[in-house]
């Protein structure tokens, strides 16, 4: 640190003349500009352009909607307006000017319509709308982080129009073509790390290639549609895109290299049940089938690749189950992950031919049940099934056991003119549908496997091989049905599966409305066989997630059959009826799906039997319609089911018609029953707001600091209570309030005296908010803030030409700091010299000293005001010299303002090489004599200083002191001002000598493996001491011994190696560099055995905590502390051996009871516990500087004493490690104290 900041001065100093040389250059022909053409650079990259001859770029003074046509007008007097954008106007001359005349028409506009005008500029010459660059007239600056960026304005006589970040300024020229020059003239000066142009660009909206033709996410009427006729999602993706979300594509694999999929995929968490690796890439060239669904879910987005899924930036699994479908793996499939993944697309199922019922097998259903019921951390996997393409082949997705299961999610398709696609099944079991192909021209574009050769491309007439635009069915409404689930579950995380399924259904978009299949079931709901409750509507389907309060448990109802033997006529549409009464079923119970189970098994061809439900409200679900390809499989216990009667009450009578459609088979109503799933609260769209909070204080009452605003909690019988947002002003307009966000229903807030008004809005999870009334209190505060400490760097310089100095401030305040300004007439600057805040106690101000300054100390006002207008004021100095060179100033790490206790270490830094001694000094405030420091190091000869320890005399009472260290000379010769550092003694301490020097390293052990109960060290130890950390005289040798026995027991102890192979560290001097020491050790040590030793003049004793861990870790590192005696040595023996403390490490407040509780009084069981204290016993605790921080005595007999981890003064010790020095008569112990908050 000491050799960090001796750099810094010598950098600020070298600074400061490469800033004034750089400045005397600033005039010199330096520029970017050679005739018409601009370059400049930006790092290692270089741009050119063209200025144009006959075009000026205008920067409107007020450029706003409201007075666009005036701007226009003013304009159309310099010029044809070419282009506009928000920010500028480009306007065409009838005359074309080269070089100086150009830049002197520019320069020559005046108007109180426009900031300023600039020169226009072509990228590499190229007139085109995207090649306008237009300079600003300001210059983006970098300077290195050690600079002050108002000096060196002021330096260069530039104006820092906004502060960045980093150390990165704009700076304002007020003239573009000055700006150019000025960026050129300063690129290399010191301290500037990159210096450039400010430039307008034109830039486009970005956009991915292909998404303009991707009519499913936006229909603008491209490819003959119908605008509008999409899932409404593009406005989504303001707020919601799919982020931290995982869908799994289970399908026939997955490129996951590919370009604009590779960003989202999830790599090693694929499957392939062909090659059994996580490597889930298509196995034959044509399978690009999960490849096109996995874009259409969730391509990148908004990467100016391709296309776009619908949720551009969720994660993507690939699991390749297609190639090796069997029973198992499907189950594997849909299960595997489910805790991580959230979303199963499944655009697959049996044959859609029409022949046979698809039959979900048990342990695929095992499987779904498993993942509603423990997948996403028991709120449920989401299924979503294809619902199937057969339509032509008379087929039905209630003859799908996967999308027929009401585990699923099922999908159906429609055209971009919204009608139902030629291919999509219908279905009592369709949830909603999806645009997709069907209709003229309409395929969906998405990403393809990469390469010309594989997936679609080969006859897909794509331009880009990577894409396909032919992909389509409901495959392709799955994915994106996944997607927006996706979305959905970003805006709510605590949605069930059948929250999302229910959001869906609810929210669905009444497309083709005119369609006469269309109809409300006995809950209001608009249903269609053909596309479930709707197309999907994202927008909708988000907003409602976001706000949505999930449904109540899951409730079934079962058992309800009938056996009734009907023979079915043949050929007979009217067919048979049979029905089953319900009642007794709670009122308030609403279905969410009913499961028919059905049997007629002596019928031969089982498409020839249409099977229609009806409901107690008349809502029909047609479960199976004539399919003449229906034969060889017979109607024995399928399940058949209908999510159509959603919302509905069970209670009533349930008919079933079975008819036979077609000659010539008869057969039975065997049986039927029904299954209602549903619950008694369901979910519903949260709408209303918690209840209104309310305010203390309140009618004006009078407050002060700290100021606590207290409000009423609230409560939401919605989603739940978000957060509440506190407003304060002294104006009950609330025009421009202070706000705060805050979880809790009371915060403490910094305003300044006088009256003010103040509100709070309390909101849930669904943004619904309630405003509590206006209120008012008055603060009247007295309390000044307190200094912390103040420090001007350099305190000392030889002389004042034009020396730059920064002071450095801390300060607390219970109100807050509402400014600090330097007083600095004196060197004939502001008399209000601002400062800059830093944080919450830390303000920083740079000024430079004037040339012809006196020698000697110059001191200037600090002051400060808090919000409350309370004030308080100080004196810092600087000292300039003359012939001697003062010789450092004091560490300010040791030495804070208020010291509690006797001790105090003086550390010189920033030594002057003229300087060959320090005197150390000091005196009490006010005293006018200088008393030196009784040390036998004092004066201090060198170099190297080292410091001296300041042992507080008794007469020197509590209150404040000066410190001083003047240098000397060579000659003799003593500096007469030396550097001045104030501090005060505020303590009644023991003034017995005390431990003060600590000597801290790191022991790695280099290699270690497992043992049965000890681990043995192959290659050795590495000790680490830093430098600077010894000042006494103590020999540390690594050695071990061979017994249990505690040290000293010379027949006992041994030598690691001989001393020459790791040396031996004599602690008079310092070092200037770190320690490290090797010591090799057989492989037969054992670690225990190891130990860290010091020499007390007549024995060997052990550092007990730097033991080698026996853990059995590689390369562990562990931490030891060397506490050395200022005089004499540790007793041999000592009664207080046996005292322990615990916890420890102490963690207040976090409720462990292995680290630690808070202390409390009436709780025997807190705090930090010292244990086994013996009679009078006194403890001491030092921070590892060496600073008293605590003091207390044990006079009774019971043994223990509880500490509450504060110090003198009642304050809080922060984080570290402590010494606690415990001590009775002449006995003494050390023991380390760990406290982390």
């Amino acid at each position: 640190m000491k050799f960090n900041t001796a750099i810094l001065i010598s950098i600020l100093f070298l600074l400061l003349f490469s800033i004034e040389s750089s400045y005397a250059k600033i005039n010199q022909n330096q520029s970017y500009i050679s005739g018409d053409t601009v370059t400049w650079k930006i790092g290692t990259r270089t741009f050119q352009s063209v200025i144009s001859e006959d075009e000026v770029a205008l920067f409107p003074l007020h450029p706003s909607r409201s007075n666009r046509t005036a701007i226009r007008a003013e304009s159309q007097k310099l010029g044809r307006i070419i282009h506009e954008a928000g920010s500028l106007i480009i306007t065409k001359s009838s005359t074309a000017l080269r070089g100086t005349q150009h830049r002197e028409r520019i320069r020559s506009i005046k108007n109180a319509s426009f900031r300023r005008a600039a020169p226009v500029l072509y990228r590499n010459g190229r007139k085109a709308i995207g090649a306008i660059m237009v300079p600003t007239g300001e210059v983006v600056v970098h300077l290195a982080p050690f600079i002050s960026a108002e000096v060196w304005a002021e330096s260069f006589g530039v104006k820092i129009s906004k502060k960045l970040f980093n150390n990165i300024i704009l700076v304002d020229l007020n003239d573009a073509f000055d700006a150019i020059d000025f960026a050129k003239q300063i690129e290399d000066a010191d301290g500037v790390i990159y210096a450039y142009p400010n430039i307008w660009e034109e830039r486009t909206k970005r956009n991915d290639p292909l998404y303009p033709d991707q009519w499913h996410l936006e229909n603008t009427g491209q490819q003959g549609g119908a605008v509008g006729e999409d899932v409404r999602i593009a406005n989504v993706w303001n707020s919601y895109r799919g982020s931290g979300s995982i869908i799994a594509i289970v399908d026939d694999g997955l490129d996951e290299a590919h370009e604009d999929l590779t960003d989202n995929v999830l790599s090693g968490w694929g499957w392939n049940w062909t090659t059994n690796n996580s490597d889930p890439s298509p196995v034959m060239p044509d399978d690009g089938h999960g490849t096109a669904c996995g874009g259409v879910a969730a391509a990148r987005g908004f990467n100016l690749l391709g296309g776009r899924g619908a949720a551009p930036y969720a994660y993507l699994v690939g699991y390749n189950l297609l190639s090796n479908s069997t029973f198992d793996n499907e189950a594997e499939a849909l299960s595997k992950n489910n805790s991580l993944i959230e979303i199963y697309s499944n655009s697959w199922g049996p044959s859609d031919d029409g022949l046979d019922l698809g039959l979900l097998t048990p342990v695929v259903e095992a499987a779904l049940v498993d993942g509603i019921t423990n997948g996403r951390n028991g709120k449920g996997s989401i299924f979503v099934f294809a619902g199937g393409n057969g339509q032509g082949e008379g087929d039905n997705s209630n003859y799908d056991g996967y999308a027929n299961s009401r585990y699923t999610i099922a999908v159906s398709a429609v055209t971009n003119l919204g009608e139902q696609s030629y291919y999509s099944e219908s279905g009592a079991n369709i949830i909603v549908s999806a645009p997709s192909s069907g209709g003229a021209d309409s395929g969906i574009v998405t990403t393809d496997v990469t390469g010309a050769e594989a997936g679609y491309s080969p006859g897909d007439g794509s331009p880009d091989p990577n894409y396909t635009i032919t992909f389509g069915g409901t495959s392709s409404a799955a994915p994106l049905v996944s997607g927006i689930a996706s979305l959905m579950l970003e805006a709510n995380r605590d949605l069930t599966w059948r929250d999302v399924r229910d959001v869906m259904l609810t929210t669905a978009r009444k497309n083709n409305p005119a369609d006469p299949e269309w109809t409300q079931n006995g809950a209001g709901y608009w249903i269609h066989h053909g596309f479930g409750f709707g197309v999907i509507n994202a927008e909708s389907a988000v907003t409602t997630a976001h706000r949505w309060v999930s449904s109540g448990a899951e409730v079934s109802y079962s058992g309800y059959s009938s056996s009734p033997g009907l023979s079915i006529p043949d050929d007979d549409p009217a067919g048979v009826d049979d029905a089953i009464f319900l009642g007794g079923i709670p009122a308030d119970f609403k279905i969410e799906y009913v499961e028919i189970t059905f049997s007629a098994s002596d019928h031969p061809y089982w498409g020839d039997l249409q099977i229609t439900l009806t409901s107690p409200s008349g809502t029909i679900s047609r479960l199976s319609e004539l399919n003449p390809n229906g034969a060889g499989q017979q109607w024995d216990g399928w399940k058949f089911g209908s999510i159509r009667h959603f919302g509905e009450s069970p209670n009533g009578v349930w008919s079933l018609n079975v008819a036979d459609m077609s000659a010539p088979d008869e057969g039975t109503l065997e049986s039927w029953s029904l299954t209602f799933y549903g619950t008694t609260s369901p979910g519903y769209e949260d709408t209303l707001p918690p209840t209104t909070p309310i305010l203390t204080p309140k009618n004006g009452q009078s407050v002060s600091f700290p100021l606590l605003l207290d409000w009423s909690d609230c409560s939401d019988t919605g989603r739940g209570l978000s957060h509440y947002i506190l407003e304060v002003d002294d104006d009950s307009s609330f025009a421009s309030p202070i706000q705060f966000v805050t979880a809790l229903s009371e915060t403490q807030v910094s305003v300044g005296n006088g009256a003010w008004y103040w509100r709070v809005s309390a909101y849930d999870l669904a943004d619904n908010y309630s405003v509590s009334t206006v209120d008012s209190f008055v603060v009247a505060d007295a309390a000044p803030p307190e200094w912390i400490s103040i420090s001007a760097l350099p305190s000392y310089f030889l002389n004042s030409n034009s020396q730059l100095v920064t002071v450095s401030i801390k300060i607390s305040d219970n109100e807050g700091i509402d400014s600090i300004a330097l007083d600095l007439s004196r060197f004939a600057l502001s008399s209000s010299f601002a400062a800059s805040q830093v944080d919450t106690e830390s303000w920083t101000a740079s000024f430079t000293v004037p040339s012809g300054l006196d020698s000697g100390i110059h001191l200037f006002k600090v002051s400060a005001v808090d919000f409350g207008a309370n004030e308080i004021d100080t004196f810092a100095n600087i000292s300039i010299g003359a012939a001697v060179i003062p010789s450092a100033t004091l560490n300010s790490n040791n030495l804070p303002e208020f010291v509690d206790g006797n001790y105090i270490s003086l550390v010189p830094e920033n030594i002057s090489s003229t300087c060959a001694g320090i005197l150390y000094q000091y005196r009490s405030l006010g005293d006018s004599e200088w008393r030196n420091i009784e040390a036998s190091s004092n004066p201090e000869a060198g170099p190297p200083f080292s410091g001296i320890f300041w042992e507080r005399p008794d007469t020197a009472v509590d209150g404040k002191y000066e410190f001083r260290v003047l240098g000397i000379l060579a000659s003799g010769a003593i500096d007469s001002y030396g550097i001045l550092t104030l501090l005060t003694l505020d303590s009644e301490l023991s003034t017995s000598t005390q431990f003060r020097d600590t000597v801290e390293g790191t022991i790695t052990r280099i290699d270690a493996f497992e043992g049965d109960e000890t681990s043995q060290i192959a290659g050795g130890i590495l000790l680490s001491v830093p430098s600077s950390a010894i000042s006494n005289t103590v020999w540390i040798e690594m050695i071990r011994y061979l017994s249990s026995f505690s040290p000293p027991l010379p027949s006992t102890l041994h030598q690691v190696g001989p001393a020459a192979e790791f040396n031996r560290i004599d602690g008079i001097d310092t070092f200037s560099s770190d320690v490290r020491i090797a010591i090799p050790i057989a492989d037969t040590v054992i670690s225990e055995e190891v130990g860290l030793y010091y020499y007390d003049g007549s024995n060997w004793r052990r550092v007990s905590n730097a033991w080698v861990s026996d853990s059995k870790v590689f390369a562990e590192v562990s931490h030891f502390t060397l506490f050395v005696p200022c005089t004499g040595a540790l007793p041999a023996e000592s009664t207080l051996v046996s005292v322990i403390i615990y916890p420890n490490p102490f963690i207040p407040n976090d409720g462990n009871s292995r680290n630690g509780l808070n202390f409390s009084v009436a709780d025997p069981a807190t705090g930090i516990i010292f244990e086994n204290l013996t009679g009078q016993a006194t403890i001491e605790i030092f921070d590892i500087s060496g600073r008293l921080v605590a003091r207390m005595q044990k006079s009774d007999n019971e043994g223990r004493y509880r500490w509450d981890a504060r110090g003198i003064g009642g304050k809080e010790v922060s984080s570290g490690i402590y010494l606690a020095i415990i001590s009775s008569g002449a006995e003494r112990v050390v023991k380390k104290i760990m406290i982390i908050r």
